[in-house]
């Protein structure tokens, strides 16, 4: 009987730990934040953190589709990665980029 429920258990919660992916939703969360806060202290104008927050939601979607299948594989979470790096990136940029929402 205890057998039957730690498998049970084990089944339940097995596609969770190999869909998971707290480092990206972590940094998906980080880049969030910056884009807030730029925002707020008029780095970034109005148009500018739409397409961030736009670009940000694309991630959110293509991450959606890499855990549909219960799995992230190491091909999707390299991708995955490369698209939060581009974002980071142009984050900076529009920051950086003399514009500000006067």
């Amino acid at each position: 009987m205890k057998r039957a429920i730690a498998f049970a258990a084990i089944a339940l919660f097995a596609p969770l730990t190999l869909a998971s992916t707290p480092v990206l939703d972590a940094r998906q969360e980080n880049q969030q934040d910056r884009i807030e806060q730029g925002s707020a202290s008029g780095e970034l104008t109005a148009h500018e953190a739409a397409t961030l927050e736009a670009q940000q939601q694309h991630i959110e979607n293509k991450e959606d589709r890499a855990k549909a299948d219960g799995v992230v594989n190491p091909r999707e979470r390299a991708a995955l990665q490369r698209s939060q790096d581009r974002a980071s990136k142009k984050i900076l940029q529009q920051k950086h980029d003399q514009q500000d929402r006067h």
